[in-house]
């Protein structure tokens, strides 16, 4: 199952969760944008993945805490190894 597999199953089990397809593929096909929230390609770096959750996650919905427990916590600390040069972007690359 690829990404946007998995985020079809989920809207249709969870339509209110924020979807964010992390990709490697420069080329998503138009039918798997249909589930997700918004497309964050690798090489746009992991800056631009931080700020998309916390975008999407100040828009008006459900309480953060309800979609995933310590988001908030865990953004926090990632910008702050990113800030302290303690975290390579190459590393968080999960592919």
């Amino acid at each position: 199952m690829n990404g946007a597999r998995l985020a079809e199953n989920l809207r249709k089990t969870r339509s209110k969760v924020k979807i964010v397809l992390f990709t490697g593929n420069l080329q998503v096909p138009e039918p798997d944008l249909s589930s997700v929230d918004a497309v964050i390609y690798k090489s746009d770096g992991v800056e631009v993945l931080l700020e998309t959750v916390e975008r999407l996650l100040a828009e008006p919905q459900l309480p953060a805490s309800l979609l995933a427990p310590g988001i908030r916590e865990w953004i926090h600390d990632l910008e702050a190894l990113i800030e302290d040069d303690q975290l390579d972007k190459k590393q968080i690359d999960p592919g």
